[in-house]
């Protein structure tokens, strides 16, 4: 009822021709490149259909396996190479990410939770990991949204109403980032939400950090005691420079020791979606800087998602927070290589209200 030449020619002639094409120009390459998919999908259907009894998913596991030598090297952010269906949006510790129907697919439910599933190895290059669940959203639940506005040093307010909120729940037995499924942050707000939920800080923890970021970058000049003529100067120079403030605290914030800077595409085993926003320097356009995919954005969006086109490119959390948080004429905007040119989020967005609504129609469009 399906012959594969037809579903082939349906389906995938087009997509396939339109990736050689990128590649090679030559007629050639095109031709080898098409008779090659051709001959592998007629093996693959009638290896399927001599073997049906053993079921889709066992055949394609042991597809997959007889690749991993060469997945190895493979590795992308923006499609799931065990499906090539759906973007990612779980990643292993070697560096290959799937998405959720593929972690449910060749997880198996974990029995802690119902919606909870254990991999204990990566399906595309068999990389083992220890005691990896994936906690996902039962498809009946609300979305638990927290947003976090910008406002420098006041960001202490927000940390402090946090503890409070923890404090009420404390009783119920988990941290606060596991009672959240989308944060939104800007400015301020997006250190708490980096610290706190992509960091894994606890909310004292992100307290101390926050306060003794605000003492390294601020208070070093309010101790120099300095004329008016040396005052003036100061503000020529940080006009000149564009900036008046090192954004360095910032960005060693979130170093780990003996470790590279952890990368924004890294979403958690619970499935909380982190953003940050910020604004593009040259057109003052809103962006959104996050752990997830998610859904396609319509074209007429006012804001972008901002997605590196490599996972080597992809920006690192230290990045995403000074892009957030980097106000004119105190920060230096950031210059991201491959990307663009970033600000403070709050210049468009202080409250990522509106932001944080309009993602959350794109991943969850059900709810």
């Amino acid at each position: 009822d399906f012959p594969p030449q037809a579903l082939l020619e349906e389906f995938y002639t087009k997509p396939s021709q339109r990736a050689i094409e990128k590649y090679s120009s030559r007629s050639d390459d095109h031709c080898l490149f098409m008779r090659g998919i051709r001959r592998e999908m007629e093996t693959m259907f009638a290896d399927f259909e001599s073997r049906s009894d053993l079921g889709a998913l066992h055949l394609h596991t042991e597809k997959l396996k007889s690749l991993w030598p060469r997945f190895s090297f493979f590795k992308s952010s923006k499609s799931c190479f065990a499906c090539l269906m759906f973007m990612p949006e779980k990643v292993f510790d070697c560096g290959h990410a799937i998405c959720n129907t593929c972690v449910r697919r060749f997880g198996r439910k974990s029995g802690t939770e119902k919606h909870s599933f254990l991999l204990p190895s990566c399906p595309l290059c068999g990389q083992s990991h220890s005691n990896v669940i994936f906690r996902l959203i039962p498809p009946t639940a609300g979305i638990r949204v927290l947003c976090l506005d910008g406002g420098g040093i006041r960001g202490v307010v927000s940390l402090t109403f946090l503890q409070h909120f923890e404090r009420e729940l404390y009783n119920l037995g988990c941290p606060l980032r596991e009672f959240f499924d989308y944060v939104c942050g800007t400015s301020a707000g997006g250190f708490i939400a980096i610290g706190v939920f992509l960091m894994g800080w606890t909310l004292q923890e992100c307290l101390f950090r926050f306060e003794d970021l605000a003492t390294k970058t601020f208070m070093v000049e309010q101790k120099q005691k300095l004329s008016i003529t040396q005052h003036i100067q100061r503000l020529l120079g940080a006009y000149v420079r564009d900036h008046r403030y090192d954004s360095a605290a910032i960005e060693n914030a979130f170093r780990v020791e003996g470790r590279a800077y952890p990368r924004m595409f890294n979403p958690l085993q619970n499935d909380t979606k982190v953003a940050v926003t910020t604004t593009t320097a040259r057109h003052n356009i809103p962006c959104v800087l996050s752990n997830y995919n998610g859904g396609q954005r319509s074209e007429g969006s006012i804001y972008h998602h901002v997605r590196a086109d490599t996972q080597n490119h992809d920006i690192s959390l230290s990045d995403a927070a000074v892009c957030s948080s980097a106000a004119p004429f105190f920060f230096k905007a950031k210059d991201l290589d491959n990307l663009d040119t970033y600000q403070d989020g709050g210049l468009e967005h202080n409250n990522p209200a509106f932001i944080a609504s309009w993602e959350c129609s794109f991943i969850w469009p059900e709810k």
